[in-house]
């Protein structure tokens, strides 16, 4: 059955952009992956001392927040994807009824 009107765009739309945010949720997730390992590997040539172990404690902070927020955006995706495929949902129910109601 063909999407139509304005809740099946509503819906579409919404499902459109929650694609969007799980994608760059997950590119974000995979920067700060291979961001990491490119400070691990640095760390593991160089000789550390304190000023380098303070300022590698800041950088982690930094990654693990970063980390946080991009699975936090990736689950906020996951919902609203999940909202926009009830909405598409309800609007072909409804669309059924009203098909069955006219037949």
């Amino acid at each position: 059955m063909e999407i139509s009107g304005s809740t099946g765009s509503s819906g579409l739309q919404a499902f459109q952009a929650a694609q969007q945010r799980v994608e760059q949720a997950s590119n974000e997730i995979a920067q700060n992956q291979t961001a990491n390992q490119a400070i691990d590997n640095q760390l593991q040539v160089q000789t550390q001392n304190q000023a380098d172990t303070q300022a590698q404690s800041n950088t982690d902070l930094q990654s693990s927040n970063s980390q946080i927020e991009a699975l936090l955006e990736l689950q906020q995706g996951r919902t609203q994807a999940e909202a926009a495929a009830n909405v598409i949902e309800t609007e072909d129910q409804v669309i059924g009824s009203l098909l069955d109601i006219r037949a």
